[in-house]
């Protein structure tokens, strides 16, 4: 009996282990994209996004869904946006205007998602105009969670440009644009004691930090129904065996 409710403890810990969604922080990583379905590079979760903003240098207010999520338009700067605020100087656009260069990606097809990715690029850069660089503010997050971070950059026009990226403070990790018109910097970072994620772009090799879009989501996919019920019975059963126990001694 004492070795039953032992395994029945066992299984309602992993149980809720499983669905506790814990991660470590990790390092980002740098992706090509080929396009914009789930085969082309980027995964993105609409039942776990919690919010993407685009830089919107035409101000058009349009929004896009790549693969269900939705990406709002960002053309104040210092606003907030879904939850999303950047720290781009207010005296200075939040974006340069899209090029020629922009329109002749050739990766993109012919997909709604290829087309969506396609019209966020274009919308232009979240750009500061300064090399020390800018930040972008997570917020309404909950403490001491796991999020992943998705940041879309593309700058065919000016290739070669380096920029780094610092998560909370930590050592910055140095990322190249070169040689492909389109990146995703994706990676997990954990929520400080004040509900925030802080982003800084900073600069590397002399030339100014920027991205084109920003995407959050949480790690803790909400429990199905019957996770739920498995919970409660192992707790009531071992509750049960625990009250049984206790008579027979």
């Amino acid at each position: 009996m004492k070795r039953l409710s032992g395994y029945l403890k066992i299984i309602v810990a992993l149980t809720l282990l499983s669905n506790s969604g814990l991660l470590v922080q990790a390092q980002f990583i740098q992706t090509t994209l080929l396009g914009g379905d789930p085969a082309d590079g980027i995964t993105l979760n609409p039942s776990l996004a919690l919010g993407a903003v685009y830089a919107d240098n035409s101000s058009t207010g349009l929004a896009y869904s790549l693969q269900g999520v939705t990406f709002n338009p960002y053309n104040t700067p210092g606003s907030t946006v879904s939850g999303i605020n950047l720290s781009l100087a207010s005296t200075l656009p939040i974006n340069i205007a899209a090029t020629a260069a922009n329109q002749s990606f050739t990766a993109p097809g012919n997909s709604a998602d290829d087309k969506a990715l396609l019209n966020i690029v274009n919308g232009g850069l979240m750009y500061d105009g300064v090399i020390t660089g800018f930040t972008a503010t997570f917020s309404g997050l909950t403490a001491g969670q796991s999020y992943k971070l998705n940041f879309i950059s593309s700058l065919t026009q000016y290739p070669g440009r380096d920029g780094t990226l610092s998560i909370n403070g930590s050592a910055p990790q140095t990322f190249t644009y070169e040689d492909s018109p389109i990146y995703l910097f994706s990676g997990t970072a954990i929520a400080q004691p004040d509900g925030t994620i802080t982003a800084f772009f900073g600069e590397a090799g002399n030339s100014a930090p920027f991205t084109n879009a920003l995407e959050i989501e949480s790690t803790v996919a909400v429990p199905e129904p019957s996770s739920y019920v498995l919970i409660i019975l192992g707790g009531v059963m071992t509750l049960v065996l625990q009250w049984r126990h206790s008579k027979m001694a």
